[in-house]
């Protein structure tokens, strides 16, 4: 398998998944905040999670197999399209669908740390287990995305296919 990626490729992909990354994540830091995760530690920790989500995205996206196998067919569309309606479902319901993976993301954090509640998972504040629980997040956003583009997948068979009969004489 080939690691490296593209630098061009690489810095295209980051740019569109900062955006989603920080779109996406707005809602959750919002609800975040109100939590009260309000340490400078929490925020940075936070911070840091968008950024490794970011960062893992955009050199996934730009690897050559995805490239070259993904990105080219139908799964890649919807891929791209479930990401997208991600963020702006994300945004439609004023982040509750984030809210929700949050506090699931607080309870596992929460559950291997022992704590009994769920928001004693922010560890008063300290960078670590915002960061943590960030990336848990992030992993349940990516599985949503995922989800999502496996429903969107034979919609877009079904298109081409559709598409292409259209086309004939």
């Amino acid at each position: 398998m080939n690691f490296a990626v593209d630098p061009r490729i690489f810095r295209d992909k980051l740019i569109a998944w900062s955006v989603r990354g920080v779109i996406g994540a707005a809602p959750s830091f919002t609800w975040a905040l109100m939590a009260g995760f309000k340490s400078p530690a929490a925020i940075a920790g936070m911070a840091a999670g968008v950024a490794t989500y970011v960062l893992a995205f955009a050199w996934l996206t730009a690897s050559p197999n995805y490239v070259e196998y993904v990105e080219s067919a139908d799964s890649g569309w919807s891929l791209r399209l479930a990401a997208n309606l991600r963020v702006a479902g994300s945004l439609l319901a004023l982040g509750y669908p984030d809210m929700i993976l949050g506090w699931v993301s607080l309870s596992v954090v929460g559950a291997i740390d022992g704590a009994q509640d769920p928001l004693a998972a922010a560890g008063g504040g300290a960078f670590a287990p915002a960061y943590v629980t960030t990336l848990v997040q992030g992993l349940l956003v990516s599985v949503t995305i995922v989800v999502g583009a496996v429903l969107l997948w034979p919609v877009r068979c079904w298109w081409r296919r559709r598409k292409a009969q259209l086309a004939l004489p």
